[in-house]
């Protein structure tokens, strides 16, 4: 590679002035058209023969990284960054999850629906007869019932 005359720092040769301090390229401004040439054997772009790495296709061409597949591109799809776009349909991991405030919300409005959103459907059928019982019984037992059913609601862990 070659070195500049007045920083000594490396040059490429086809820049016609130095990067670092703008002296004059002793090359010349030399143009890699006139450097050999060869096409990459991944995507058969014309590279330089000197190219370790495709500009073209980011396939690595040297032995040393040749069984190192390039990586894909990244895009942003939606706030996900990633190089597929997200799934349409929530793996079953992800239809684990719960939203405390939910099914909160859900308690608020039909005793025991926080809990079967939860996936209690057993416990969310008992709390929804024991508010209907207390609230039968006399006010007072139906409403500590029913904000007692909001708070299990809430509570638990939103990834069990």
């Amino acid at each position: 590679m070659p070195v500049c005359e007045n920083c000594q720092t490396p040059a490429l040769a086809e820049f016609k002035y130095c990067s670092v301090c703008g002296h004059p390229n002793k090359s010349g401004g030399e143009s890699s058209a006139s450097q050999p040439s060869k096409k990459c054997p991944y995507c058969a772009e014309t590279i330089l023969a000197a190219a370790v790495k495709c500009r073209f296709c980011g396939e690595m061409l040297n032995s040393r990284h040749a069984n190192q597949p390039a990586s894909p591109p990244t895009m942003n799809f939606g706030g996900y960054n990633s190089a597929s776009p997200p799934s349409l349909y929530p793996t079953p991991k992800e239809r684990n999850h719960w939203n405390p405030g939910t099914a909160a919300v859900l308690s608020l409005f039909i005793p025991g629906a926080g809990q079967m959103y939860k996936g209690q459907i057993g416990l969310g059928l008992a709390w929804l007869i024991g508010a209907a019982i207390g609230y039968m019984a006399l006010l007072a037992p139906g409403v500590i019932v029913h904000v007692a059913c909001i708070f299990n609601a809430y509570n638990g862990d939103p990834r069990s």
